[in-house]
This record gives structure tokens, C-alpha cells and sequence, in this order.
């Protein structure tokens, strides 16, 4: 395993963590919004 592919995954997933938070916060507000 090299380093700088496991820097890349750990940024790929944090990516996609922000990526769902923001999703979770848009469904949260349409569900408010209703």
C-alpha cells in the first residue's frame, strides 16, 4: 500500500462525507419547507 494512494482515498472519502452531509442538509430543509 502506498502513501500517496491512501492520501487519495482519505480524500475521496471525506469528499463524499461533505458531499452527503450536504444532501442530508437539502432533504432536511425540503422536508421543513413542506
Amino acid at each position: 500500500m502506498s502513501i500517496l494512494g491512501t492520501s487519495l482515498t482519505y480524500d475521496g472519502d471525506k469528499g463524499m462525507a461533505r458531499r452527503e452531509a450536504v444532501l442530508f442538509l437539502f432533504s432536511l430543509a425540503e422536508a421543513a419547507a413542506v
